[in-house]
């Protein structure tokens, strides 16, 4: 029988929960609930069936990456290329003012006014690829300057100059010919030259000889002037000076041998 000062034992039993409570409800506070989340986490692993391969958990990143939309082993065109039509004919010019205008050609930019090439770049079916063509230039300035350009044709218009230097004729000849293998495009248009006020008869004499080479080299030959021409001599009001083509002159010129181009392309 206990003793007058001991406390009873229901008294001693709460007296000992009071303490255990407070140590659980420390360790709550203190992140005990973590400790039992772990806890829960990995009875429910050893309760798991044996062998059994959990698979990793998918991040954001995995998921939000797009899956290929071309053909295995299909290349893709990298990104901003621009594919040209494959009907589209590339073409380049040799030429003096007649073609360039009042100033020289600078790569596939008209810079001076009076060129046939703004016209016949409009062409749907042509796209301007350079070349080379100085106001002035003969021939033999030509071949100098010429260098190889990536085109399917070529159109040289070229020997008006070489007629007031008074080159002649085999001169002009081996110049052109040397001319095209420099530039090294397939397929060769070649034009007459413009009327000139100045020299009818040496004109029309040039010119027959230009056709004659064009049939011998199996070039084309095209004469977009016939109409503007009256025996070597500008028709009234095609030419500005008795030499160079009006603009809407040259803008006409220039859809002319623009067609001769397509068609030979």
């Amino acid at each position: 029988m206990p003793g007058h000062g001991s406390p009873a034992p229901s008294v001693r039993r709460r007296l000992v929960l009071v303490p255990l409570v407070v140590v659980l409800l420390a360790l709550a506070a203190c992140g005990g609930g973590s400790f039992m989340e772990e806890v829960g986490a990995t009875r429910s692993a050893e309760n798991s069936s044996p062998g059994a391969v959990t698979a990793p958990p998918t991040t954001d990143a995995e998921e939000q990456v797009p899956r290929p939309e071309t053909e295995p082993g299909a290349t893709a065109p990298a990104p901003g290329t621009a594919t040209a039509p494959a009907d589209v004919t590339r073409f380049a010019v040799v030429g003096d003012s007649i073609t360039a205008g009042f100033l020289p050609l600078r790569g596939t930019t008209v810079v001076g006014a009076g060129s046939w090439i703004p016209a016949a770049r409009q062409h749907p079916q042509l796209e301007f690829a350079g070349g080379w063509a100085v106001p002035g230039a003969t021939t033999t300035d030509m071949l100098a300057g010429v260098r190889s350009v990536d085109a399917d044709v070529l159109i040289v218009l070229a020997g008006t100059n070489d007629l007031a230097m008074g080159t002649q004729w085999p001169t002009t000849e081996s110049n052109l010919l040397q001319i095209v293998g420099a530039a090294g495009v397939p397929t060769v248009v070649l034009s007459a030259i413009p009327p000139r006020d100045d020299r009818p008869a040496e004109t029309q004499e040039l010119n027959g000889r230009l056709r004659q080479l064009a049939t011998s080299q199996g070039w084309s030959f095209v004469d977009p002037w016939g109409d503007m021409a009256s025996e070597g001599t500008w028709v009234g009001g095609t030419s500005m000076d008795g030499i160079h083509p009006t603009d809407d002159v040259a803008a006409l010129v220039g859809q002319r041998l623009a067609a001769a181009v397509a068609a030979a392309g």
